[in-house]
Order: C-alpha cells, then sequence, then structure tokens
C-alpha cells in the first residue's frame, strides 16, 4: 500500500490525514492509545491515561465526549470507535495506519535481509520512512502507553540495524559511513552501530579508521559504564588487526546474528498464530484479534513457557508457509493454530497444538460461546485463560518431569504466582504453598525447587532469619537435585543460595548454565541482571533485563530490573515508567517505589521525589521497609532532602541510619552535605555486603560521587565493595 493512502498516522505526531477536524491532545492521546492496542482497552484505563490524578466528577462521560468527536474525522474513511462490554476498539483497514503497515514492512524486510538484500533494504527504507517524531509525538511519555511507545522505538532500531546490514550486503560502505558516524554519536552505547561502523571503514579501505573507532567505543564504555566492548566488537578488532580476508566476503561478514532458537529449540517454547476467521467476519474477527491478544497476555504469566510475541506472529497472518518452517523461523517447538466462526449469537472457535519438528499434533480443543456486544471482552479474556492452562499443562508435560497429583500441581501453579509477587506476605505464601505441595507429592521436582527459590529469595529480601532460610534451601535443593538432576529450575535455585551466600561470581555461573539449558527461562535472565546491577555491569545487566521482560512481561520482578537497568545507564524517563508499570503490576512491592524515588530525583523532580521516598525511610515506617536494600532508601531520602534545601530535615534522616551496618550511605550522605573528611572515613572502614550500599556505588547518584577527589580511595572503596561479593573489582576502577 502506498504511503499516501495511510489515514492514521502515530509514528510521530498524531494525525487523521485528510481530516478537516483539528483533534485536541486529549483526542490525540486518545487516538494513538486505541491505534496501538488493536485489542481495545477498558474505560477506565482510558480514563487514567487522559487524565490521570486529575479525574474528572465523571470520567465516563467526559470520555464519551472525546469519543465522540473522534468518531466523526474517523467517518470519512469507513473507520470508527466501538464500544464493547467495559472498553473501546479501534476499528478500521489496519492497512491505513502506518503502526501496522511499518510492522508489517519490518517483518517481511527483516526476513528478506539474507536472501535478497536489495529487497529487504527498500523495504525497510520504506518501513523507517513512515517515522517523523517520537511515537504519539511524545504524548506517551510518563503514560501506561510508555512501555508501548518504547517498544515502537526499539524495533525501528532494529529495524535501522537490519536496514544497515542489508545495505551492507549489497557493498554501500563508503555511503554508510557518515550515517554510521552519526549514529554512533547519538547511541553511543549501542554496540551493533560500532560494529557496523568498523565494517563499513574496513571495506572502504580505511581499516586505520577502523581500529580507532574501535579505541572510540572502549573509552566511551569505560568512561560511562565501566564496562569493556561485548565479545562481538572484540573479536571483530582483532579480525581488522590480523586482516582477516573473510572481513571482505561480504556473505560471510555480513550475515545476520542467529535467532536465539538456532539449533534444538526449547521444548517449552509456543508461537500462536493469528486465528483464522471462517464465514462472515463481523465480530468474529474482533474477537479473533481480542484473543491472540490476550491469550498471548496469559501465556505469558507461565513461568516455564517461552512465548514469541505478537509482533513476530503477525508476520504469518494469513501465510500458508509449513508449520515446520515456522517454527524454525522462529525458534520454537510449538505451534499453536485455531479457527473462529460465528453463527448468529454464537461462535465456534477450534484450537490445536502442533509438536512442529515431529510434525504430529499434541492437543486439540473446541469451545462453544453465545456472544452479546456487552461480554466480548469477558469471553475472550475467559477463553484465554482456559486455553493457557490446558497449554500450560501440555508443554509442562515436554519440558520437566511433572506430577500425577492435581492438587499438587494446583498448589505449586499457586506458590509462583504468590512468589511473583515479591512482597512479603507473597513470599511467605509462596513458600506455604510449596511445602502443602511437597506433603501432596514429595517426588514432585518443581515442587522442591519452588520451595528452594521462595526460601532463597525470603532470605535474600532480608524478611526472616537468613541464615536458617538458606540452609533449607539447600535442603530442598538437594531432594530436587535427586529427582530433577538436569533441570535448568535446579542451577536458578543454587544461583539464588549463591547470592544469598554473597558470592556472585557462583550466582551468576549458576543463572548462566541454567540459560544454557532453557534459553526462555524469564527468571534467570531477570536474575542474572540483578547480580550484575550488583557488580556495577549496568550495560549487561540490561540485555538480561530485557529478555527477561520479553518472556514474561507480567512480573513486577523483571520489569523493576528493567526499571534499575535504564536509570543505572542514564535512562531515568524511561526508568519512572518501568518502575510504575512494576508498581501497579504488583501494589505495595516496595522496591518499585524506591526506584521510581530514584527515577524522579534523576529528572530534577527533587519534591517529588522526597514525596516518594518519605514513606520508605525507616524514621516514618518505623521498620526496613525494602530490606534488600537496608537503608539505601533512607539515604536517598536525605540526598533529595538536600536538593530541595532542607538541610534539618536531611541531618534528621541521617542520624536514623545505622553506621556501622551502613558506611556506604552514610558516607555518600556525608559527601553530599560537604563532609568530605567523615565521607573518607565511613568508606575506609569495613564495608559488610549487601545490595544497597553496592548499587549506590556503582549505579546511582554520579555527580556527588564526582565530587570526591581523592580517587585512590573510590578504588579503594569499590576493591572493598567487590570483595564482599567475592568478586574482582572490575567495575569499581571506572567510578
Amino acid at each position: 500500500m502506498p504511503v499516501s493512502e495511510i489515514r492514521v498516522r502515530v509514528l510521530g505526531p498524531v494525525q487523521i490525514v485528510g481530516a478537516d477536524a483539528t483533534l485536541g491532545p486529549k483526542q490525540r492521546l486518545l487516538l494513538g492509545a486505541l491505534a496501538l492496542r488493536a485489542s481495545g482497552i477498558q474505560a477506565d484505563s482510558l480514563a487514567e491515561l487522559l487524565w490521570g490524578e486529575e479525574m474528572p466528577e465523571s470520567p465516563r462521560a467526559a470520555l464519551q465526549i472525546h469519543v465522540s468527536k473522534l468518531r466523526r474525522p474517523l467517518a470519512t474513511f469507513g473507520a470508527s470507535v466501538r464500544y464493547q462490554g467495559d472498553g473501546y476498539t479501534l476499528v478500521m483497514d489496519r492497512r491505513h495506519l502506518d503502526v501496522a503497515r511499518f510492522e508489517s514492512l519490518v517483518d517481511e524486510g527483516s526476513a528478506a535481509v539474507p536472501s535478497d538484500p536489495r529487497r529487504a533494504s527498500e523495504l525497510l527504507s520504506s518501513a523507517l520512512a513512515l517515522w517523523s517524531g517520537p511515537p504519539l509525538g511524545g504524548l506517551a511519555d510518563d503514560t501506561l502507553l510508555h512501555g508501548d511507545a518504547l517498544r515502537l522505538s526499539d524495533t525501528r532500531l532494529s529495524a535501522l540495524r537490519a536496514r544497515i546490514e542489508a545495505d551492507l550486503a549489497i557493498r554501500r560502505h563508503a555511503e554508510l559511513v557518515p550515517e554510521l558516524r552519526q549514529l554512533t554519536r547519538e547511541y553511543g552505547f549501542h554496540e551493533g552501530f560500532w560494529r557496523q561502523f568498523m565494517l563499513a571503514l574496513y571495506r572502504s579501505g580505511r581499516a586505520g579508521e577502523a581500529l580507532v573507532a574501535f579505541d572510540e567505543a572502549r573509552t566511551l564504555l569505560a568512561e560511562e559504564l565501566g564496562a569493556d566492548p561485548g565479545l562481538e566488537l572484540q573479536q571483530l578488532h582483532q579480525r581488522i588487526l590480523q586482516q582477516d580476508p573473510a572481513l571482505s566476503r561480504v556473505s560471510q561478514a555480513a550475515a545476520p546474528p542467529q535467532h536465539d532458537g538456532a539449533g534444538t529449540p526449547d521444548p517449552a517454547s509456543v508461537v500462536v498464530l493469528p486465528f483464522e476467521v471462517l464465514g462472515r467476519p463481523d465480530d468474529a474477527a474482533l474477537l479473533a484479534v481480542g484473543l491472540h491478544t490476550d491469550l498471548l497476555t496469559e501465556l505469558s504469566r507461565i513461568r516455564e513457557l517461552k512465548v514469541i510475541s505478537r509482533h513476530s506472529a503477525m508476520k504469518y497472518d494469513g501465510s500458508d508457509a509449513p508449520l515446520e518452517r515456522i517454527a524454525r523461523d522462529l525458534g520454537v517447538a510449538m505451534v499453536l493454530t485455531g479457527s473462529i466462526q460465528a453463527a448468529g449469537p454464537r461462535f465456534r472457535l477450534a484450537v490445536q497444538l502442533v509438536d512442529a519438528a515431529a510434525g504430529v499434533h499434541r492437543w486439540a480443543e473446541s469451545y462453544d460461546k453465545e456472544l452479546s456486544t456487552h461480554n466480548l471482552l469477558a469471553v475472550q479474556q475467559d477463553l484465554a485463560s482456559d486455553i493457557a492452562a490446558a497449554l500450560s499443562r501440555r508443554l509442562a508435560s515436554a519440558a520437566a518431569p511433572t506430577t500425577d497429583s492435581l492438587e499438587a500441581y494446583r498448589l505449586v501453579v499457586e506458590g509462583r504466582m504468590h512468589f511473583d509477587r515479591k512482597t512479603e506476605e507473597g513470599l511467605a505464601a509462596a513458600v506455604e504453598s510449596f511445602e502443602r505441595a511437597v506433603v501432596v507429592d514429595p517426588d514432585y521436582g518443581l515442587a522442591w525447587t519452588g520451595l528452594a527459590d521462595a526460601l532463597a529469595m525470603t532470605a535474600d529480601y532480608g524478611y526472616e532469619d537468613r541464615e536458617a532460610l538458606l540452609s533449607a534451601a539447600e535442603s530442598a535443593v538437594v531432594r530436587a537435585l535427586a529427582l530433577l538432576p538436569r533441570a535448568a529450575e535446579i542451577h536458578t535455585s543454587l544461583g539464588l543460595i549463591a547470592e544469598g551466600r554473597h558470592d556472585a561470581p557462583k550466582a551468576l555461573a549458576e543463572y548462566e548454565k541454567a540459560i544454557r539449558l532453557r534459553p526462555g527461562h524469564a527468571d534467570a535472565h531477570s536474575w542474572h541482571a540483578w547480580v550484575c546491577l550488583t557488580l556495577g555491569d549496568a550495560a549487561r545487566a540490561l540485555v538480561s533485563a530485557r529478555r527477561s521482560v520479553e518472556l514474561n512481561p507480567l512480573s513486577p520482578e523483571a520489569v523493576s530490573n528493567l526499571a534499575l537497568s535504564q536509570l543505572a545507564l542514564g535512562d531515568p524517563r524511561g526508568a519512572l515508567a518501568e518502575a510504575r508499570r512494576s508498581d501497579r503490576l504488583s501494589p505495595g512491592y516496595t522496591t518499585a517505589a524506591y526506584y521510581r524515588g530514584l527515577a524522579l530525583y534523576d529528572l530534577g523532580r527533587f519534591e517529588q521525589s522526597v514525596s516518594v521516598l518519605m514513606p520508605l525511610a525507616t524514621m516514618h515506617a518505623g521498620r526496613l521497609t525494602t530490606p534488600w536494600a537496608g537503608q539505601a532508601p533512607d539515604a536517598a531520602l536525605a540526598i533529595a532532602q538536600i536538593a530541595v534545601s532542607d538541610r534539618p530535615g536531611a541531618l534528621a534522616t541521617l542520624r536514623t541510619i545505622d553506621r556501622s551496618a551502613y558506611p556506604v550511605e552514610v558516607g555518600l550522605v556525608n559527601a553530599a552535605l560537604g563532609e568530605m573528611g567523615t565521607a573518607y572515613e565511613l568508606f575506609a572502614g569495613p564495608i559488610p555486603a549487601g545490595y544497597g550500599g553496592a548499587m549506590l556505588f556503582h549505579l546511582h547518584f554520579r555527580r556527588i560521587w564526582a565530587t570526591l577527589e581523592d580517587k585512590s580511595r573510590l578504588v579503594a572503596l569499590g576493591r572493598a565493595i567487590a570483595r564482599s561479593w567475592n568478586a574482582e573489582p572490575r567495575f569499581a576502577e571506572g567510578h
């Protein structure tokens, strides 16, 4: 479809092309939300999006007014906004929507890079040309759509990199050099652009400049992140030094990275293909879109399951490609297909799970439901839950030994749901559920690993007697090891226990073993990110955190680790949005509130930072509210109070922090107060192991750390923190 036929634009300022009416900010935000959420949005969520805390007296009536104003210009090309159930959906031919066109072109272009790079370059260039600014013109910032906007921006960067790969493959090396030079300035931490820049320079006969580019990247990463370039960039540097002839052979050097699923796919991995609509489309088509979206959401809750994103699955909408090829392309073992047919007020949904490699059907089911405009959203959510539950049981049997006891299985699922909340109450409930499960079925290995995880995490978060909990967790792992000797879950449990013992290298090694055994293990990626952050390796943490959220977008812990990674890498706005999302996923999750306060501080919104951090402080709560962080939130509050010129308040907060238990925290506040001698004295003393102080040192308040002129003492502090975690001070030197 030509760009001229795009009627609704959201990849930049939101607009309806050719409409006489001028849309106000709220109508633009409303249209953007409906365009990005194809399956519809609940009315209450839209009201929160439009008004936030300044809700009108009758929010639904006010929302209806804005929807009505939107319907008139949409009607000029046959589109509308439909109310159904308790939400609104944008009804239009999505070929007229720029974001849908963009995603279609990106899918087609990315797939063509290896086989037809010239066509890939054309398709991806057309996709990128659809952008005219930030998604929704920046209206999504600090709203529930911020995550959608970030994902679109990430997709744009991926498309840009793929287009450059295609251009490298068709020998446009010299033409790419100026563009890549600018990209490395704009996205200095994006090593993919540095790799392409070095390759373009080398193939243009400028090997010396390629080596200089590597030095620039290495210096930037060391100074800003305290990290070395990744393995891929280092290997390219060595190949340039050796004048490897393979670098000049485009077919080898320009090959795109292998898909995560290359080789034998994770048996608990699935792609849900868009459902086929039979007979008259009408509401069945709308239900098919909504059900597909809801089913992906429900499946993402399943800890053991790797689920391919909707963006990737939509590439095969209407495709007649063999299921085996689709599974191979996406790196999954299973494919879920389905069809939906409406007959009056009733419809029938048929679904089937196919083991693509074996070419056999592993499960099938059909559903008959009565449908009305009032129950559409509820019906699709109920169906998604039913299918996800059935699919979970089938895939669990492929992934690891399970149990014959339905009650034990139910208790383990219940335990994981409690565990994922990561609150004191949630972890206590998880321990109880897993303990009941191992009583019901003492040979259920996943119940024992679940119990070990819950006990170790309770210890790690500091909620109860640490030593007793870790000893009990170790006993549970011994029992699990006898039942599941080769399961990835064994290594995640061992990793958590190693964290509890303050052995960061062992924890990282165990999480990496788990990931090798099961690449789709969301918790392993999340906890790997966490230990990387503890050691100050923020760039590496971001990769793991993003992967974890991709696999489990509804985990408050995974989302909070992503927020912390973004905060550490200088993106407080993105961190704030993710911290808010984590808080919504698990109300009362104090970790999310702590990160929100830190992000607000980094954004210069000091008064708000004080308001968020105040309830977390020991002097106000009467206890440690975020035990894993100790009194780091108290230190952050004192520093925010200093920023708003409340020195008496900061001193009062400082007096409540235990100097012997938290010397890094007390020293940092003294540095913020200008008491450098006291700060140096505290930093020179014993440094207990702990997350709070380590993360303050590595990740936060860099301007305050920069005021400490005696760098040798900072290096010594970094070494002491590293030793407390049984680690080498690799990242402390860059402070």
